[in-house]
């Protein structure tokens, strides 16, 4: 997302892109204080939650800083700043006080940290700009100049990758990192362009720096599974998913997370033919995910994408069980039916799929190839026709239609065959 004008005109500091800020402000205005705490930057915004004790939270996210409201709402500023103040855990994070109208004074017995380094006040009506500069006069004695410089490199090492100047882009990167090495993005960045340039071991090295930075990162795990992907070294990557698993476990994932996990490393295990590994783990992503029509469809693609048309069958099925209108999932059934020579259920499935789309020129497409398949090329050609009513710029059934009119009157059965060669499937 582009940077609003505010946020153009706003001061601030590179470094606030990669801060947590735990904001406790009343209801009535915290979304004021959240919107200019982006404006000035900061990277992540946290609301205080009401299920849990204030310093836990704390204790918890490990903010850079937290923005507190003086009202009694949802707890007095200085209450909770005088707790973190005795907490060795937090006693160190800065704190922005914002005052409740008429501004009570902060050298009350309850407020230790008032006159301290790591504490502001502003007022409740503080102006963007404002609030802006105060940030900075609090946090700047706390910024490592070196950090700060090392996010001016990556913004342009960034910038050099995007115009596609990898060699430039890499010692960039490479620098930044020198500087600040515990940079997340950077790290994978830099993996990233090198390889691009095909420097597969400083590539492999930068992903596992990456880790080494954040190992609860699941963005990690997946760009170093991908790396291996492309380099066609399957079981490293099932491996480093197996990783990645454990750790979206550790920490509570959602269901739906878990379920993706899952079918990559089945996706992985069909890669390497083993299919009985690749279906426990399938079996394993729905469980987690029931109802999920596209993690059934991605495990059909998966089979038949591999040849296994029949395995795709029932996935394929699932999907159109929970929603029968999905014209996609008609289409890729009905293939995995041709494929295996089911020309009769291929062409029952479309003439269902057609009362829910009877405009869906691909659909029609399908359905003319199935008819080819099954040697009757008069069907097929109506089928075709009516499918460039609806498309007369449909570059795979002019094809196929052009030919059909070429060919003899009675084509063999395998006519379908052929005519694939030149005219691939639309899906």
């Amino acid at each position: 997302m582009p940077p609003s004008a505010d946020r153009a005109e706003t001061p601030t500091r590179r470094v606030f892109s990669t801060y947590t800020v735990l904001l406790a402000e009343a209801p009535a205005t915290a979304p004021r204080f959240h919107d200019m705490l982006e404006a000035v930057g900061m990277g992540r915004v946290e609301p205080f939650r009401d299920d849990a004790p204030a310093l836990d939270q704390i204790r918890k996210l490990k903010p850079e800083l937290v923005v507190a409201s003086q009202s009694p709402t949802p707890l007095p500023g200085c209450q909770l700043l005088a707790a973190a103040r005795e907490d060795e855990a937090t006693a160190r994070i800065p704190f922005v006080i914002i005052a409740a109208p008429p501004g009570p004074e902060l050298d009350t017995p309850a407020d230790p940290g008032a006159k301290d380094d790591l504490t502001a006040r502003v007022s409740a009506s503080v102006e963007t700009e404002e609030f802006a500069r105060t940030l900075i006069a609090l946090l700047d004695p706390l910024i490592d100049p070196k950090q700060e410089e090392s996010f001016r490199l990556i913004q342009e090492a960034d910038a050099l990758a995007e115009s596609g100047d990898l060699p430039g882009a890499s010692e960039k990167y490479q620098k930044a990192l020198n500087l600040h090495a515990r940079h997340l993005d950077a790290w994978l960045s830099l993996a990233r362009v090198l390889g691009e340039l095909e420097q597969f071991e400083e590539a492999e090295t930068a992903h596992l720096m990456a880790l080494e930075t954040d190992r609860f990162s699941l963005k990690a795990y997946f760009a170093l599974a991908e790396y291996y992907e492309n380099r066609e070294e399957y079981d490293q990557a099932i491996g480093v998913l197996r990783q990645a698993l454990g750790i979206a476990e550790l920490i509570k994932a959602s269901g739906r997370s878990l379920s993706r996990l899952n079918f990559f490393i089945g996706e992985f295990e069909l890669r390497l033919k083993r299919l009985e590994a690749a279906e426990k783990s399938f079996d394993k992503a729905i469980e987690l995910a029931p109802d999920d029509v596209k993690l059934r469809t991605d495990i059909g693609d998966a089979y038949a994408d591999k040849g296994y048309f029949e395995e795709s069958e029932k996935h394929f099925q699932a999907a159109l069980d929970v929603d029968p209108n999905l014209a996609h999932v008609f289409n890729k059934l009905g293939i995995a039916y041709r494929r295996q020579k089911k020309h009769k259920k291929a062409l029952d499935l479309y003439n269902s799929a057609r009362r829910h789309h009877p405009d869906d020129e691909n659909l029609m497409f399908n359905m003319a190839r199935a008819y080819l398949a099954a040697g009757d090329t008069g069907n097929a050609v109506k089928m075709i026709e009516k499918a460039l009513g609806i498309a007369p710029e449909f570059k795979e059934a002019k094809l196929l239609l052009a030919k059909l009119r070429r060919g003899p009157k009675k084509p063999e059965l395998d006519q379908e065959k052929k005519a694939a060669a030149v005219v691939p499937d639309p899906s």
